[in-house]
């Protein structure tokens, strides 16, 4: 039985020497992954400050201009950085198997208006793929916790420290540990950031407890903006109504100048028609009294194939005629008509009749001549039908 206890006692110390190995062995890699990654930092922190020493220097001013004028218009800053990281991110999350986050894949400049226009922070997220925590950190952002507390307030932006605008903000922002997160106010005057979170939390409810401190020392500042923003809507929707009252008011102008301009043109057209249908009348008068006069003719001498007519008017007035026995009784119209022209009074509604016998001279007697109707010597009455 001793023998056995010596055994168990020995096996057991051999497998706490092989466990104490391997935790050995483990916390040796840990250190060298962290040592690789604390020298992969030093060695781009060491590059950023000799690229400021380079400025600084005697030619700093050269380098100065040559970043500016190769540097991206403002508007365009951080696109391309933001929709590859925005493709990369997605990769990222189908090889993890989790859903991606809405990142705003824009230019930074665009996602700094869209946060100002909603009154909403911007959440810039610096993305080093080298890091050990960043998949973790990726995954962490992917939570219920984070992307409900983000909803209704942070415009998120992302980019990573690969690309070139995303090495060049993380040098603005001074990020010095990952995952890092900055937290920007944007509104009319700018972007001011005003939390810097340097080795973000991967854990979500550790994430957004830093970042829910971050906007309560925000808080003034924030309900200022949300102010501000109100204000702005305010003046904007009072633009938007007298723009539209104006607006109105021209529209009601052009209509009303549009009826004038119809009732105009509608006086006009009558004017028009009645000076027409007036010169049409006054022609056909004209050609009318042109054939009436030469129907009429010249007044033929007495002799056996000739009678006499008394034409007696309205106001008393007689004048006699002579016609030839041929005539028809109609052209003793003509005479009248032409008679009164002469004379210049207006056209009539008129009648002929004789007294002995009684007749009016109308229908088919105005067919007949002068003879065949016995007017030789009679005296015809001229009388208004209107009277």
């Amino acid at each position: 039985m001793n023998d056995d206890d010596d055994r168990d006692e020995e096996e057991e110390e051999e497998e706490e020497e092989s466990e104490e190995e391997e935790d050995e062995d483990e916390e040796d890699d840990e250190a060298e992954a962290e040592r690789r990654f604390e020298e992969e930092l030093r060695r781009e922190m060491e590059a950023a400050a000799q690229r400021r020493r380079s400025e600084q220097g005697p030619r700093g001013w050269i380098t100065k201009v040559a970043r500016l004028l190769t540097k991206p218009r403002l508007g365009a800053v951080g696109r391309s950085a933001a929709r590859a990281f925005a493709q990369d991110y997605r990769k990222l999350c189908e090889r993890l198997d989790c859903p991606p986050v809405p990142f705003y894949a824009d230019s930074y400049r665009q996602a700094a208006s869209s946060a100002a226009s909603q009154s909403k922070l911007l959440l810039i997220y610096l993305h080093s793929p080298l890091h050990q925590d960043a998949e973790d950190f990726c995954r962490g952002l992917t939570s219920a916790q984070f992307q409900g507390f983000c909803r209704q307030r942070f415009v998120l932006w992302g980019a990573s420290v690969n690309s070139a605008d995303g090495h060049a903000l993380s040098d603005s922002l001074g990020a010095t540990r990952f995952p890092f997160l900055a937290v920007v106010i944007c509104d009319e005057s700018g972007e001011k950031v005003v939390a810097s979170i340097h080795g973000a939390p991967s854990d979500p409810d550790a994430l957004v407890a830093t970042l829910d401190g971050a906007l309560t020392q925000q808080r003034g500042v924030l309900q200022a903006l949300r102010r501000k923003q109100r204000a702005r809507q305010e003046a904007r929707r009072l633009r938007t109504e007298q723009d539209r009252d104006y607006q109105e008011g021209l529209e009601r102008d052009r209509l009303r100048e549009a009826q004038r301009q119809a009732e105009r043109e509608e006086a006009e057209r009558r004017a028009r028609e009645e000076r027409e249908a007036r010169e049409q009348a006054e022609l056909e008068a004209a050609q009318a009294e042109s054939l009436r006069r030469a129907r009429l003719g010249t007044e033929p001498p007495p002799g056996s194939g000739t009678a006499r007519v008394r034409v007696q008017f309205p106001d008393g007035a007689r004048v006699d005629r002579r016609f030839l026995l041929t005539d028809q009784v109609a052209l003793l119209r003509d005479f009248v008509d032409c008679h009164r022209q002469d004379a210049g009074l207006p056209p009539m509604n008129y009648g002929l009749a004789t007294h002995y016998p009684m007749r009016e001279l109308d229908g088919e007697l105005l067919e007949r001549t002068v003879a065949e109707a016995h007017l030789n010597g009679e005296v015809v009455y001229v009388h208004d039908l209107d009277a």
